[in-house]
């Protein structure tokens, strides 16, 4: 009879533990999660938009800058060939001075759109965050209303 019971008690201290293992399943947390999850990830893709757009923003604003800096230097150097007398050679510095600047400039305003692009992909990612928190509040009334 002992043994019985102590085999009796076994099994209930035993389907005790197993269910602590098994997920307990809350139906307000799932359909919080499930109206929830498309508004983290457009956030998530929007953040990730922003970063790739303003690192592409400024690696066109670095590189426009060093063609400014190539430009000036052209042009010095066409400079100091006229002044020694070389008029052909200057000349044709004095264009790749120029063309390099209108690149740089073409370069720095892409970046600027860009930069713009990236500044209003930024703006609009309140507004689903705040789209995420209605969801959640939308889902919790109905599974509440539904009890």
């Amino acid at each position: 009879k002992m043994e019985a019971e102590a085999k009796e008690y076994f099994g209930v201290l035993k389907a005790q533990f197993d269910s602590l293992g098994a997920p307990v399943k809350d139906p307000r947390r799932e359909a919080m999660e499930k109206a929830v999850g498309p508004y983290y990830d457009a956030i998530l893709k929007l953040q990730g938009m922003v970063a790739s757009y303003t690192k592409e923003a400024n690696g066109a604003l670095a590189m426009a800058r060093s063609m400014a800096g190539t430009a000036h230097t052209l042009a010095n150097k066409a400079n100091y060939e006229q002044a020694s007398g070389f008029a052909v050679p200057a000349q044709t510095d004095m264009l790749h001075a120029h063309e390099t600047i209108q690149a740089a400039e073409a370069r720095r305003q892409h970046a600027y759109r860009v930069q713009r692009l990236a500044e209003t992909i930024n703006d609009a990612i309140p507004a689903y965050q705040q789209a995420a928190e209605m969801a959640i509040s939308s889902a919790d009334f109905s599974v509440t209303k539904g009890r």
